[in-house]
């Protein structure tokens, strides 16, 4: 038990500095693909806004691939510190289902 305990403990700041990296390259995914996502989605609303297209019909596309693109964005980050997304990628599709099923 004592043995067990000291291995942690020597095993411990190597533990600590490689999830640290982990979350920093996370927090890098996330914020830099946010930026990209928010900009995807201004220009589609700045191109849309332009066209014959009904303002909230363009407000609404942007914001929906401002958000699909967000939930991309968020698992990639999620998948970067270890976790298995499969679990998230299939409550991600059913949601999608069940919005989709609603809209009819």
């Amino acid at each position: 038990m004592a043995d067990n305990m000291s291995l942690f403990m020597e095993r411990l700041p190597e533990m600590l500095l490689s999830f640290g990296a982990k979350l920093i390259v996370a927090l890098i995914i996330f914020l830099i693909g946010k930026w990209i996502a928010k900009a995807i989605s201004n220009v589609v609303k700045r191109l849309m806004g332009k066209g014959k297209m009904d303002s909230n019909v363009a407000q609404y596309l942007g914001n929906l691939i401002y958000g699909v693109m967000l939930a991309f964005v968020i698992i990639a980050a999620i998948a970067r510190l270890g976790v298995q997304t499969t679990s998230l990628v299939a409550i991600f599709g059913a949601a999608t289902l069940a919005v989709g099923m609603a809209l009819q």
